[in-house]
């Protein structure tokens, strides 16, 4: 044999003679280790038996320590990039406020108030208009039939009474045409209004709604920018 062979072989001797030794016992449930060491000696069963719990607790401290400095340097590592990212994330919300008209929520409930006043007045404009027209119909159509005296009793005003007993006197029938005249482009003009009234509303939800889908979206947007920053944050 090489003295190294020599060397191993004496090693394993050594190691095995120990092992024989030794009888080491784990408590149920613990971390707690019993080690005995039986020798022809006392004193050398307790070197070894206390020299092999010292080797034990300074391994364990080893191992400890190494995957210590192994998190500490993956957590150096992962700070570092949380902050490139906390600043990418932050740079991301600042230029989306810049490049948007964003109203903050406050402002957004308005909106959506605003839009539900309109939608519930819409209602009432729509019927509006729909009487006024109705009521435009009925007096172009008595004027299209020459019946002045339907044309008295549609045009519903108190001064036809008066009207209709003396309608066969051509000056009442001129005075009454002028009158129902009067009447009947009242009820154009604000069948006109009414009309314009509901358009009007119309425009302005559309408009409102538009606002709203969009700034909501834009709303969703910027909080959805600020949750991942406050994420890496």
């Amino acid at each position: 044999r090489t003295e190294e062979e020599q060397r191993d072989f004496e090693r394993t001797q050594v190691i095995g003679q120990l092992l024989k030794a030794l009888d080491i016992t784990n408590e149920k449930y613990s971390f707690v280790f019993h080690i005995e060491a039986t020798t022809t000696d006392a004193a050398t069963s307790a070197r070894i038996a206390n020299g092999l719990a010292e080797a034990y607790v300074e391994d364990q401290i080893a191992i400890k320590y190494e995957a210590t400095q192994q998190a500490t340097a993956w957590l150096t590592s992962r700070v570092a990039d949380l902050e490139q990212e906390l600043e990418e994330a932050e740079n991301k919300v600042k230029a989306y406020n810049a490049t948007t008209d964003l109203l903050d929520p406050a402002a957004l409930e308005i909106l959506n108030r605003q839009l539900k006043d309109r939608r519930d007045r819409i209602a009432d404009a729509r019927t509006a208009a729909r009487l006024a027209e109705e009521k435009q119909t009925r007096l172009e159509t008595a004027l299209a039939s020459g019946d002045r005296s339907e044309m008295a009793t549609i045009a519903q005003d108190t001064r036809r009474d008066q009207y209709s007993t003396r309608l066969n006197v051509p000056e009442i029938q001129t005075a009454f045409d002028q009158y129902f005249t009067r009447i009947l482009e009242r009820a154009r003009f604000e069948a006109r209004q009414s009309a314009t009234t509901v358009a009007t509303l119309v425009q302005s939800i559309a408009e409102l709604e538009g606002q709203v889908e969009q700034q909501s979206g834009e709303l969703l947007k910027l909080e959805q920018l600020e949750r991942e920053a406050a994420a890496s944050r």
